[in-house]
């Protein structure tokens, strides 16, 4: 080593010597095994040793009072284990004389190379008897005199007061983070609010969990303020009491605050209804715009096409050639398809005037089965299997309403439906309700679209849309007519599976 480093390094250890031997504050550094390594001479002195080189190696039972050094032993644990710090903690001692006094404590993890095992400990303890000893006297002074000049006036202010008012002391953690707060004390409407008849002595997180606001906002809130931060308002919801509170807090001492809690559920309840009619309006106005769009498109296409059938037809008897059949037959299917469309509109009107039912108790076997034999004769293409139990099957159900409803279904998986495709009807029972389920081979529907399926207005998006047009009100119209019956439609399908829609009947109909 150069003679250059060398005096740095006596010049560095007599430094550290100064330090170690005139500091005011007891300093020490301890091994793996809580043993001393080095030490203030203040620390040596109270212990009853003439210099700290003789506390080297001992131990705190070896050198402290048993009950001090089991404090001592104790919180230093999570250090050594944890690799935590311990801060601001406040401890007793015993000076040389044996007399208790009081140290404000900060010890930290000392790392090996490795950076996570802990090999030692370091730290400093400063004396605040006489600082805490001060404190306390003029806290309980304060006290005596607010209790004294204002108790009577505060008492006849809070109690008619329609906020609820807290007084609170914050709890802290050993890192000094706000965990809880503890009521002082409180008006009778904090108590009303929160459904407690004396909080005082109480944790917020004991009060109808009025301190669990989401990510304990509030604590951190009230910790900031309590600290000396300027006064806030804010609002909190409390999950807990289903309340919203506006919240204004002001600092009344260290660690301390007072807050006024004001119920705006009220005005909370309104501003949602007004944001869910607003959303609602703009719905109806999107969905009025949708309809018009295709109320347009899909009536122009039948009324085109017939009126240029019957330009042909017309031509046709002006020069005396007879009218075909087909031409007939695809005059027809315009008026069809018109017609359709007006009572799909006009099924939705009576549906949001409130529809009366016609409900009978009766068996839906030989309903469906005529329906079948309906679609049979339609699409001959198609097979169609009605699986059943062999028995009658009763239920309470409105026939036409229920068969209007088996008919868009079936005719919408004919739609979609290959030709040469089964079509499978199952009917199922249970106690209090029976199934009914159309079982296709078409494309199906993927699962992003399910959701939707239900929707006024929502129709295929498959190669087969050009066969499937028309309003897209038939499956929403199922659905308010299964609702009516205290029923319930719905779907499961995958794409390129097939789909299987299904509608459940109560046995004896919704409940009164």
């Amino acid at each position: 080593m150069d003679p250059h480093t060398e005096n740095l390094l006596k010049e560095l250890y007599r430094d550290f010597q100064t330090i170690l031997e005139t500091t005011t504050d007891f300093i020490y550094f301890k091994d793996k095994d809580s043993r001393i390594r080095f030490c203030s001479q203040t620390l040596a002195r109270i212990c009853g040793f003439q210099h700290w080189r003789e506390m080297i190696g001992k131990h705190d039972f070896e050198i402290f009072p048993p009950d001090t050094a089991k404090i001592y032993y104790e919180e230093e644990l999570p250090v050594f284990q944890e690799g935590k710090p311990l801060i601001n903690k406040v401890d007793p001692y015993y000076d040389a004389e044996g007399a208790r006094r009081w140290v404000n404590t900060n010890k930290w993890p000392v790392f090996g190379e490795d950076g996570k095992t802990v090999i030692g400990i370091f730290g400093i303890s400063r004396d605040i008897t006489d600082q805490k000893a001060a404190e306390e006297i003029r806290e309980e002074l304060l006290k005596q005199k607010i209790l004294a000049e204002t108790n009577q006036e505060r008492a006849t202010l809070l109690e008619n007061m329609i906020d609820g008012f807290v007084l609170a002391k914050l709890i802290y953690d050993d890192r000094a983070h706000p965990i809880d707060f503890s009521v002082i004390d409180a008006n009778a409407s904090f108590c009303e609010m929160i459904g407690v008849q004396d909080p005082t002595g109480k944790k917020g997180s004991e009060l109808a969990n009025i301190a669990d606001h989401p990510a304990t906002e509030l604590i951190i809130k009230f910790g900031r303020i309590a600290s000396g931060s300027p006064a806030e308002r804010f609002e909190v919801e409390i999950p807990s009491l289903n309340t919203w509170f506006s919240v204004a807090a002001f600092s009344q001492r260290s660690g301390q605050l007072a807050a006024l809690f004001t119920d705006i559920s009220a005005r909370k309840q309104l501003l949602l209804g007004l944001s869910k009619e607003k959303a609602a309006a703009e719905n109806t106005s999107r969905l009025k715009s949708r309809f018009l769009d295709i109320a347009a498109h899909e009536l122009r296409t039948p009324v085109t096409a017939f009126s240029l059938l019957l330009q042909i037809t017309e031509k046709q008897l002006q020069k005396g050639i007879p009218v075909e059949s087909e031409t007939i037959a695809r005059l027809r299917r315009q008026t069809d398809r018109l017609s359709s469309l007006v009572i799909d509109l006009l099924d939705v009107s009576r549906l949001e005037r409130g529809l009366t039912l016609k409900k009978q108790f009766g068996d839906i076997v030989p309903l469906i089965s005529e329906c079948l034999d309906i679609f049979r004769l339609q699409a001959p293409s198609r097979s169609m299997t009605f699986h059943h139990p062999g028995h009658a099957v009763e239920a309470n159900f409105d026939r036409e309403r229920v068969f209007q409803v088996l008919s868009n279904i079936i005719d919408n998986a004919i739609k979609y439906t290959p030709s040469g495709s089964r079509i499978d009807i199952e009917l199922e029972e249970a106690t209090d309700r029976i199934r009914v389920l159309i079982k296709d081979r078409g494309p199906g529907i993927s699962q992003s679209k399910l959701h939707a399926v239900f929707g006024a207005f929502e129709r295929g998006s498959t190669d087969t849309e050009e066969r499937a047009g028309g309003l897209g009100l038939g499956l929403f119209i199922c659905k308010r007519i299964m609702e009516l019956h205290g029923g319930k439609i719905g779907v499961t399908s995958q794409a390129g599976s097939g789909s299987t829609f299904y509608f459940d009947l109560p046995r004896n109909g919704p409940t009164p």
